[in-house]
Formats: C-alpha cells, sequence, structure tokens
C-alpha cells in the first residue's frame, strides 16, 4: 500500500557492548522486515539500517548506557521536517517528518524498567512513574501545538499491556491509557501475547486515532537459526505493524 506506513520498534538489549556478534543479524534483520519507520531502543551509535538513515538519537551515554549508546533511536525513509524537544532526552527523541500518510510525529521511548534507580535508594517503580508523567506532558505539548499532524509514540515502555499483567505498574499503566484517551490517541499493541505466544509484550505503539491499522501486529522474537533454533538475537519482542490515514482508506 504507498499510502501505508509500516512501522517498527524492537530493543535490540545493547548489542553494542554485549554479545556484539548480534549487530549484524539484528540489523540483516530489520532490513528484511522493510519497515519505513524504525524505532530501535538500547541501540548504539555503528548501528545500521539498510535503506534507512537514523533521524533522531536519545541523548548518549547516560547511565546505565556507555558513551557510545543511546537508550532510543529512530530510522526513517522519509525526511525530516523538524526535530521535536522533549522533556527528558536521556529517554526519548522526537521528530516530525514527511510520509505518504501526511504529516507525522515520531516519538520513540524507553521508560525505566522496575529496579531503575535501585542504588541511589529509589524505590520499585518509582523512576518509571516519573518518566511516564513527563513524556505524557510531552504528548499533551505536541498533540497542542501540532493539530494537524498524526503522531506515533513506540518504545520499550517496560509494561505489559496484556490481561496477564505480569510486569506492570498498573498506576502509571491507567495514567497513560487515560491520557491517550484524552489526546485522542489508543495503544495498538494491548493484544495477549502471553496467551497466545507464551512471552510478554512490552514494546508497544500507540498512535493516533487518525490513523488506522491494517491488519494485526506482528509480534515477532527474531532468532540465529543458523546457529541454534533457541539463539535469540534479544530478549525482547520486536513489534511490526502497519498503518494508513483513515481518511483516504475511506476515500
Amino acid at each position: 500500500m504507498s499510502d501505508a506506513l509500516r512501522i517498527c520498534t524492537w530493543n535490540i538489549d545493547r548489542s553494542g557492548v554485549r554479545s556484539k556478534w548480534r549487530s549484524t543479524p539484528q540489523a540483516e534483520w530489520l532490513t528484511s522486515q522493510q519497515a519505513d519507520i524504525c524505532v530501535i531502543t538500547e541501540v548504539h551509535q555503528r548501528f545500521e539500517i539498510a535503506g534507512q538513515t537514523a533521524v533522531a538519537f536519545s541523548a548518549e551515554g547516560q547511565a546505565p548506557y556507555v558513551n557510545w549508546e543511546h537508550a532510543v533511536g529512530i530510522w526513517s525513509r522519509y525526511p525530516v521536517i523538524e526535530r521535536v524537544p522533549v522533556g527528558d532526552d536521556s529517554l526519548a527523541c522526537c521528530v516530525t517528518m514527511r510520509t505518504p500518510v501526511g504529516p507525522l510525529v515520531v516519538y520513540g521511548t524507553i521508560l525505566p524498567y522496575r529496579n531503575a534507580g535501585q542504588y541511589q535508594g529509589r524505590r520499585s517503580w518509582e523512576l518509571h512513574e516519573c518518566a511516564v508523567n513527563q513524556q505524557i506532558k510531552d504528548w499533551e505539548v505536541i498533540r497542542r501545538t501540532r493539530p494537524d499532524h498524526h503522531m506515533v509514540v513506540a518504545g520499550d515502555f517496560n509494561m505489559t499491556m496484556e490481561p496477564s499483567n505480569a510486569y506492570v505498574h498498573r498506576l502509571s499503566r491507567q495514567r497513560l491509557l487515560q491520557a491517550c484517551e484524552g489526546l485522542d490517541m489508543t495503544c495498538l499493541t494491548t493484544h495477549d501475547t502471553w496467551a497466545d505466544l507464551g512471552r510478554s509484550n512490552v514494546d508497544h505503539v500507540l498512535a493516533s486515532r487518525s490513523l488506522q491499522m491494517v491488519g494485526a501486529p506482528d509480534y515477532v522474537h527474531p532468532q540465529l537459526s543458523t546457529i541454534s533454533p533457541t539463539r535469540k538475537l534479544s530478549d525482547h519482542n520486536a513489534v511490526v505493524l502497519m498503518l494508513t490515514n483513515v481518511k483516504r482508506s475511506l476515500l
């Protein structure tokens, strides 16, 4: 579909510093998906996706990452119009771009895991809650100041959306989903992957309701089958989905 967007988000599990052999097959797998936009988390500066350009990164070298790593990066086939400031650039980055569905804001994120900050005496989920609140403020500003833009938020949310509640701070999830309602956005990755695939999903895509999902998301756990069927390329699922402009799809 020429007027559709293929979106992929994946946490590549710091392959720039751990199990470095994974970087090349990870990049090859992403290239094979032929996505238009990729939001990659726990990524490093040398990472490349054929056919796409790295258009934005979060701040480099913020703990726990080393100085050539980034919490999140955005790759795209499309030209960037503007780089949008975010409240905490160690956890997020944001751009607007021209796409076949119209002007689009892409906000890439990684929310802190449950025990982030434990060595500084922070309670479980404390940094996660703070980041959710900060990023919601970002989204509110973006939606208010760019009402003619579609918006996609993607990345590692470090929370499940499925009924199993396997890994989640429920108040943060409730706050996030309520914010989506007020911003005319929806979470597209609420499918019960635990029931269907035997593994939970914490990497998600939110989108403005002006965008419509085509089919269902693919939740893939890429592996290097040439070595071993259990040799996974990351400890996270990758999520791939297709979006189209609601108004155009009705024509």
